[in-house]
């Protein structure tokens, strides 16, 4: 209305008025659709644009879930805690589980234990409750004290050999678990170190052992 009557005036070139018009026109159509968007909102949306939208979130859901079965497949979580003694795969490599393959071997040095392997002829001398201690060459004198915790109820083959040449390697041995009583031995002592155990007085011979987790 300003730009008509500098027109009528001569103040102002028609080309001017002109562009003016055409930003007033524009305005408006922009007013004009705003006031719809105003009167979908205030109507609210459709019941089929809330379905629609109802079941793109169960989709994406669905999927968030699928990733998140497809990484937890891919996390290898110990069942307690211990100290990783060998990595038996390298990063990257493929594992499943239809056929199990170590990919770690971890062992809990809070319950280090000896697994000793007593001889056919003294298994009748060994018990449940039976005090002894344990040697190993490398320890010198040194004797770690424990007790047999647990007895198999099954003969098998001789695992720990002595470097004893007239040793006998074809006797049948009864395995038997001994516990220390020095919770400092447990951090002092490696795995699978070959030890000497003695069970007196019932077990007349020292018995072969080595030392593992529980």
């Amino acid at each position: 209305s300003r730009a008509d009557k500098l027109l009528q005036a001569q103040a102002v070139a028609a080309a001017e008025v002109d562009s003016e018009r055409a930003r007033a026109r524009v305005a408006a159509a922009q007013a004009t659709a705003a006031a719809s968007r105003a009167k979908l909102v205030a109507r609210g949306a459709r019941t089929e644009e809330i379905r629609a939208a109802e079941a793109a979130l169960e989709l994406a859901q669905a999927d968030f879930d699928a990733a998140r079965v497809a990484l937890d497949q891919c996390e290898l979580r110990a069942p307690s805690d211990g100290v990783v003694l060998r990595r038996r795969a390298e990063v990257g490599s493929l594992v499943t589980a239809q056929v199990p393959v170590p990919v770690v071997s971890i062992a809990d040095r809070a319950s280090l234990e000896l697994r000793v392997e007593v001889d056919e002829a003294d298994v009748g001398k060994v018990t449940v409750g039976q005090r002894g201690w344990a040697t190993a060459l490398a320890y010198g004198d040194r004797r770690f004290a424990g007790r047999i915790t647990r007895v198999t109820g099954e003969l098998g083959r001789k695992t720990a050999l002595a470097d004893d040449p007239r040793a006998r390697v074809d006797t049948r041995v009864l395995e038997v678990v001994m516990t220390f009583d020095d919770e400092d031995t447990m951090a002092d002592l490696p795995f699978g170190l070959r030890m000497d155990a003695h069970l007196p007085p019932t077990a007349t011979a020292a018995a072969q052992a080595v030392t593992a987790s529980r």
